[in-house]
């Protein structure tokens, strides 16, 4: 997992988070976009030349893009166009600017998005738009699993609310980390599970969001590694992230003591650097 740079040539300069391709990002115009997977489905199509993954997808919308209305047709575009291939799943993207945005859950045939003004609203590995349950074949098992993590994020985040009546970076740093028993079947789920390989805060500064907007990025495993701030006007990636060192320690972190770990090791790293970056 590495921080991706849109090249020198780009029509609109971006940034991201992934491996090849990013999975989430932001470009210089205030578009933010996060991709996830979404349920599986008989609407599938598989990996066939001319279609696009879901990162490349991002890629494109990231790099062409100036707001959330134009993300969004060109999302809708890969679809109507035969273009997109996620395995036999669905996906969910995430679509904001400095206005709004959208929810999009999507099938290979079909885009649904909800309009977000505001507030809060959770998603984990499940559609909850309307009209998409009908197209989901997803077993319980992974139902579950995801109604954990939508409940713990919910959790963390309204236990900030409470306190302080407002949610910081921090909170939501610290609610990735969560770990609880999922009571149903009494196994302990973590807001984020073992295929979680990075995680990313996307904050556009609606002043000036080709200069101070900023992605917090852990770069791993969240367990094992702490987050730390990469601002759009970002000139040269660190070699260490660039060519994945920093990820590959945090997975030997991982391999090495499971997903037991110590919620709060990284916050005073965290503190420091923010310290810092937004004094």
């Amino acid at each position: 997992i590495r921080l991706i740079k849109s090249d020198g040539d780009a029509k609109i300069k971006w940034l991201g988070l992934g491996d090849e391709n990013p999975c989430m990002g932001f470009n210089e115009k205030g578009v933010a976009c996060v991709m996830n997977s979404g349920e599986t489905t008989p609407e599938f199509a598989p990996a066939t030349e001319g279609r696009l993954t879901t990162p490349e997808i991002l890629v494109q919308i990231l790099g062409n893009t100036k707001n959330a209305k134009e993300a969004l047709k060109m999302l809708t575009g890969f679809i109507e166009n035969g273009q997109y291939t996620h395995k036999e799943r669905g996906s969910i993207f995430f679509i904001m600017d400095t206005k709004g945005g959208y929810i999009a859950e999507l099938t290979a045939k079909r885009v649904m998005p909800v309009v977000v003004t505001g507030n809060m609203t959770i998603r984990a590995n499940i559609w909850h738009n309307p009209g998409m349950a009908q197209f989901s074949r997803s077993g319980i098992k992974s139902t579950m699993n995801s109604q954990s993590r939508e409940f713990q994020a919910a959790k963390g985040l309204n236990e900030a609310l409470e306190k302080k009546g407002v949610i910081e970076l921090e909170d939501i740093w610290r609610t990735s980390r969560m770990r609880g028993t999922m009571e149903s079947v009494m196994t302990e789920h973590g807001l984020c599970n073992k295929t979680t390989n990075s995680a990313a805060t996307i904050a556009i500064d609606k002043d000036y969001p080709n200069m101070l907007s900023t992605m917090y990025v852990a770069i791993g495993p969240v367990g094992h590694t702490m987050y730390i701030p990469a601002p759009i006007c970002l000139k040269e990636i660190p070699q260490d992230i660039a060519d994945r060192s920093w990820s590959k320690a945090a997975f030997a972190r991982r391999d090495a003591s499971g997903l037991a770990f110590d919620s709060d090791v990284w916050l005073p790293h965290e503190k420091a650097v923010m310290a810092i970056y937004r004094p």
